[in-house]
């Protein structure tokens, strides 16, 4: 049995969940590559900002900020 996939986006805030994909030929791909976010990485949901977009994240000890519309373009496992 697999689990259920979501963009990330979709997470809600204080929710972890792993990347399965990214969507191949965004132009985002090559940023979220720099950022770390690889198939297999766990992202944190940490909160948003006061009108909902971006979204604050933690990837592999990092805190940044990631549009929602970026963020539907990676494809998260949740556990």
């Amino acid at each position: 049995m697999t689990s259920p996939l979501v963009t990330l986006n979709c997470i809600p805030c204080g929710s972890s969940a792993t990347v399965a994909s990214l969507e191949h030929g965004a132009e985002i791909t090559k940023r979220l590559l720099e950022l770390g976010i690889t198939r297999g990485t766990d992202i944190t949901v940490l909160g948003n900002a006061p009108l909902g977009d971006p979204m604050i994240v933690r990837v592999r000890g990092c805190q940044f900020a990631i549009r929602r519309n970026e963020a539907k373009n990676i494809l998260m496992e949740i556990a």
